[in-house]
């Protein structure tokens, strides 16, 4: 009896970490989280991006956008593959379609090398 609750005691913590963390949830280490965008471009909604070397457009807030225009009075200033670089009041943030999950070896999120 006494050997079943030792072992109930060493068990039961052991059961508790492993369902802490979610093993299909990717890691993320305190350096790769995102930083938090000023008010104004939390606003935004990037939902598409067209982009070619020729042409590049955006749908931002419901509009489709190219480099130069302005939605909800905030300039878009260029538009890359996976992002959007958009100013408001000389103040330049760049609007991701997704959430990096790692950084590269330079600190920029994307694609690790």
């Amino acid at each position: 009896m006494r050997s079943l609750i030792l072992l109930l005691f060493v068990f039961l913590p052991l059961s508790t970490l492993a369902q802490e963390r979610d093993p299909t949830r990717p890691p993320v280490s305190e350096s790769e989280k995102v930083a938090n965008l000023d008010s104004w471009a939390e606003e935004l909604k990037l939902t598409q991006i067209l982009y070619s070397e020729q042409s590049q457009s955006a749908r931002l807030n419901g509009q489709w956008v190219k480099p130069g225009e302005r939605v909800d009075g905030i300039k878009v200033t260029s538009i890359k593959p996976n992002s959007v670089v958009v100013e408001k009041s000389n103040e330049v943030v760049e609007i991701t379609l997704f959430k990096p999950i790692k950084q590269n070896k330079k600190g920029i999120p994307g694609a690790v090398q």
